[in-house]
């Protein structure tokens, strides 16, 4: 056999095994599912959608996206979505893949908790059920007892709490963006410090012999540059009427002439007369009058006599365009309120920015000359 006989002879052959693979290639069952290897949203038009809405057991979460094309949500105030929290959202569920069908049985499905928790985007809705044993979670993508029941590995985070998709920013600005802050305390003069430029040394027009601290300036900016909302009230609470008598008040000017003011405030603490006290301005001098009282039992005393009630939550209120503090059109409805540790960390006065200034050697008086 010549070689070009032994090359006809090969090529034949590997047509015929070629043709044998083919017939022999698995085929595909009839009632295959086409979502199976296909991402949660495949299909669904998510950038044009107009309406979410997340549920999670009892809690669920309505947002829409208005005229001017920003998300809102309208189960908490219509105040402006997290942005970044829906992106997240839908960029989870659009990386998710459906692994394979379950069951399609109506009975195998109801031990599945399915509708536990759901997300609908317009028209569409991923219903959930629990966690699968070996990890992933259980889904239906359209209703019906007979709907197949998909396994999928996504790990989404679904949040119903209506509060926790409101964007809680209360301010828009940069600390290189502000050219002056004034600092006003009750019963003190106000300080204003200002700078020519981001890179200049804040200065303050001020007494001889005082000079401005710059650390609580710095401080103080970088705290209101962060300022967020914990949680909301109305603005009659009597909390938030308490915080605004007693409020230290804030107003920085940016480099391009816009002005933000700010007054954050707090009920404080205080001590009174617990009122099942059957005589207590007789108990109060009784105790004063008992000079042999040791310290201990006077200390004893004053706590039955007495209750402290804690100081109040903080509450912010401020002024200014909506580029620099996004809901500031919400307050006739709304009052912020911002974590303790804000209020804790404000200056508490003029002594808190203001400083004796150094002692300089021109400042020293000569010495006297010796008499003779």
């Amino acid at each position: 056999m010549n070689l070009k006989i032994l090359s006809i002879s090969v090529l034949i052959l590997a047509i015929l095994s070629g043709i044998v693979a083919w017939f022999d290639r698995p085929v595909a069952p009839a009632d295959a599912d086409p979502r199976v290897g296909t991402s949660l949203l495949a299909g669904l038009p998510v950038n044009d959608a107009q309406s979410i809405s997340v549920t999670n057991n009892d809690d669920t979460v309505a947002l829409s996206r208005d005229d001017q094309g920003v998300w809102r949500v309208d189960s908490y105030h219509g105040l402006p979505a997290d942005t970044d929290k829906l992106r997240r959202l839908l960029r989870d569920l659009g990386e998710a893949e459906i692994v394979r069908v379950v069951t399609r049985s109506p009975e195998r499905a109801a031990r599945l908790d399915l509708g536990t928790a759901a997300i609908t985007i317009d028209e569409t809705t991923l219903t959930f059920g629990t966690t699968a044993s070996r990890g992933g979670r259980y889904l239906r993508l359209v209703e019906g007892d007979e709907a197949p029941v998909y396994l999928t590995p996504a790990s989404v985070f679904i949040d119903g709490t209506a509060k926790n998709w409101a964007s809680a920013a209360l301010t828009a600005f940069e600390v290189d963006d502000i050219q002056s802050v004034t600092l006003s305390f009750p019963h003190e003069e106000s300080v204003t410090a200002t700078r020519e430029n981001v890179a200049a040394t804040w200065a303050a027009e001020l007494a001889d012999g005082e000079q401005l601290r710059t650390q609580p300036i710095t401080s103080l900016l970088s705290t209101l540059r962060s300022l967020r909302f914990s949680d909301t009230s109305t603005p009659g609470d009597a909390d938030v009427l308490a915080a605004r008598e007693n409020a230290r008040a804030f107003e920085v000017t940016t480099f391009g002439g816009e002005t933000l003011t700010w007054t954050i405030g707090r009920k404080p603490e205080e001590t009174i007369i617990k009122e099942e006290a059957s005589d207590p301005v007789a108990a109060v001098e009784d105790l004063t009058a008992n000079m042999d009282l040791e310290p201990e039992s006077a200390e004893d005393a004053l706590e039955d006599l007495t209750e402290t009630i804690p100081a109040g939550p903080v509450y912010v209120s401020f002024a200014g365009s909506t580029e620099l503090a996004p809901l500031s059109g919400f307050q006739d409805q709304l009052a912020f309120r911002v974590s303790d540790f804000v209020f804790n960390g404000l200056p508490e006065n003029r002594a808190a920015v203001v400083e004796a200034a150094p002692i300089t050697d021109t400042e020293i008086d000569p010495p006297f000359p010796a008499e003779e």
